[in-house]
């Protein structure tokens, strides 16, 4: 029953949180790499959808069910850590993703 109270209200602090932090300029960093991701956001997205399915599905590894939690975890940074990868590669020589170039053509 608290957490049906407490866990909206910690919820808001923390994106009211956030939301100061970056109004002061405290996440520059943050912002920059977002902001870069946002360039690329739908191929990025598909980038994500294609190495989620790579790893879980039977057409992939097909570890779908066989991990546990915290393999979970690093699977997911890892897909992060590899679409920021992707979105600095590609933000550094052009001014928008391949998907959005071709949705834009």
């Amino acid at each position: 029953a608290w957490e049906l109270v407490f866990g909206p209200l910690f919820g808001f602090g923390l994106l009211i949180g956030i939301a100061v932090l970056v109004e002061k300029g405290k996440w520059r960093g943050v912002t920059g790499v977002l902001g870069r991701v946002g360039r690329v956001s739908l191929s990025a997205y598909l980038l994500q959808s294609l190495l989620g399915g790579l790893i879980f599905q039977g057409w992939g590894f097909g570890l779908f069910g066989r991990l546990d939690r915290l393999a979970l975890v690093g699977v997911a940074v890892g897909i992060w850590a590899a679409v920021i990868a992707f979105a600095f590669f590609w933000t550094s020589r052009y001014a928008m993703g391949p998907v959005e170039w071709v949705w834009r053509s």
